[in-house]
């Protein structure tokens, strides 16, 4: 169990419902991905990962994750030190921050976050620091399979309150169609109504369909974050450790169903110790705290 806990504070911990056997198999496979990487980068001084290309000489220098190991740690209880990091740019770039990449089943896991960034440490609205602490926090959590609360615990690590209120409100890439969707509708609507349609009686139907939608992203993540603050308050009454640290480094192992069983539980001490009952997860979460 000691060294479980030492792993969870490294970001590694067992995905959903993964036993120690598996767990252990699992990164024997991780630490084999990472060897082959490390080995092809030394010897070619480049790898490729299905589409993506990475350089030895990109990699993020140990030194630039001083300040975001101190974030998650003080966030969430973890320092992930071994994930590997690198400088890239995606095509269409100009406002790319950071994305993790992630593979099961062994969840051998790379971060690239833009290039603009190596030796500046803001660009417009992004901090090089937040990126990485953000970029973290999705490695700890990719054997999850959150969607609901991925974001809004990764954006966190935000320097402004209104990041870390509203920066979760997209979950998935799906949302992000959506939004710009309903982007191109208001623009064509507004270009093409005047010329093709000019009666119509619904020349507003671009702006209605934008507001609805964007309505529909505020409502939802205001539900959401409602339950994810209850959930929050209720582990902070029977974790009264570390300035809240307890409570967000336990709501940091839950799934987004948990999430919501926590938020709903009238004990939540006993719901999480049935979850260490049948989840290694729990077990050790719970352990690192007791």
């Amino acid at each position: 169990m000691d060294t479980l806990r030492k792993l969870d504070s490294r970001g590694l911990s067992p995905a959903v419902g993964e036993d120690a056997d598996a767990f252990a198999t699992r990164l024997e496979a991780l630490r084999t991905s990472l060897s082959n990487m490390e080995h092809r980068l030394s010897t070619d001084g480049q790898t490729a990962i299905d589409t993506l290309e990475l350089h030895a000489k990109d990699r993020i220098s140990p030194a630039l994750y001083s300040t975001p190991h101190e974030q998650t740690t003080e966030l969430y209880g973890f320092k992930c030190d071994w994930v590997p990091g690198f400088f890239t740019d995606p095509t269409f770039s100009w406002l790319f921050g950071g994305c993790t990449y992630s593979y099961p089943p062994d969840f051998f896991t790379v971060f690239i976050i833009g290039n603009k960034l190596r030796k500046k440490t803001k660009f417009l609205c992004y901090d090089r620091n937040e990126i990485l602490a953000h970029e973290l926090c999705h490695v700890a959590r990719a054997g999850l399979n959150s969607i609901e609360y991925e974001e809004h615990f990764a954006y966190q690590t935000a320097r402004t309150a209104f990041r870390r209120a509203f920066g979760g409100i997209m979950h998935s890439q799906m949302d992000s169609m959506l939004f710009l969707f309903a982007c191109i509708v208001l623009v064509a609507a507004q270009i093409l109504l005047p010329i093709f349609a000019p009666d119509t009686p619904f020349r507003w139907i671009g702006w209605i369909f934008f507001a609805a939608v964007m309505l529909f992203f505020v409502l939802r993540h205001l539900n959401s974050t409602r339950i994810f603050n209850k959930a929050r308050r209720k582990l902070n009454e029977t974790f009264r450790g570390g300035n809240g640290l307890d409570a967000r480094m336990i709501l940091f192992h839950a799934t987004d169903a948990e999430t919501r069983e926590i938020a709903n539980a009238n004990s939540t001490r006993k719901l999480l110790d049935d979850y260490a009952q049948k989840d290694l997860r729990w077990k050790i979460a719970l352990s690192r705290i007791n």
